[in-house]
């Protein structure tokens, strides 16, 4: 049986307060999973954490991080490679006087982890280069799901998705009075809307 170093983390969190759990297994060099072993793993961990990390090392300073849930690889996970990384510094001497640590991702590049461990008792990164898929949804549609009355959706500004790691649509409204009172009604066909073209879980 194989066995990794393994950690469960929350994420946006200190001392008792509870945060966004992530499961985080560190393979040595040379250690090696395949995806139908990774997606087995996230599978084990449903109900328990969103999803897994798994974190290898390229060279001294720079990690391969690769992201599964419970259904599939996903493009990226902002809060597990905090979890991840903040971890890995903290208990790596090497690590943990460097300011900037590389990782590369398998669906969105190199990006960069700054460490403020010693000021602030966080790491922060950059997030993936944002790209704006453009949105087929009208505005009848998009006032129905939301329980809006279409006057309450801004023509101003354009309803659009933009992916930075995750697909997310953003929908102008014209007050706060709107925006507090949104109640989604989102069926499977908007619901897949936030995925098509990518292999992310709903």
């Amino acid at each position: 049986m194989k066995t990794f170093e393994y950690r469960k983390i929350d994420a946006f969190t200190s001392e008792n307060s509870l945060g966004n759990p992530a499961a985080c297994i560190y393979l040595q060099e040379g250690e090696i999973l395949t995806e139908t072993e990774m997606l087995d793993i996230a599978k084990q961990h449903k109900g328990f954490v969103s999803e897994v990390i798994y974190c290898t090392p390229k060279s001294e300073h720079t990690f391969g991080l690769v992201y599964f849930s419970s259904e599939c690889e996903v493009d990226f996970c902002g809060h597990g490679t905090i979890a991840c990384m903040y971890s890995l510094i903290t208990e790596n001497s090497n690590l943990i006087s460097q300011k900037e640590i590389s990782i590369v991702t398998n669906k969105k590049g190199t990006l960069t982890v700054f460490n403020e461990i010693g000021t602030q008792n966080a790491v922060y990164i950059t997030a993936p280069n944002p790209q704006y898929p453009g949105s087929k949804l009208l505005i009848n549609e998009i006032a129905d799901h939301l329980s809006l009355n279409q006057n309450q959706i801004s023509i101003s500004h354009p309803i659009d998705f933009i992916d930075a790691g995750l697909r997310t649509l953003i929908v102008p409204l014209v007050n706060l009075d709107s925006e507090i009172t949104v109640f989604p009604i989102l069926p499977i066909e908007i619901i897949k809307c936030f995925s098509e073209g990518k292999r992310q879980h709903a």
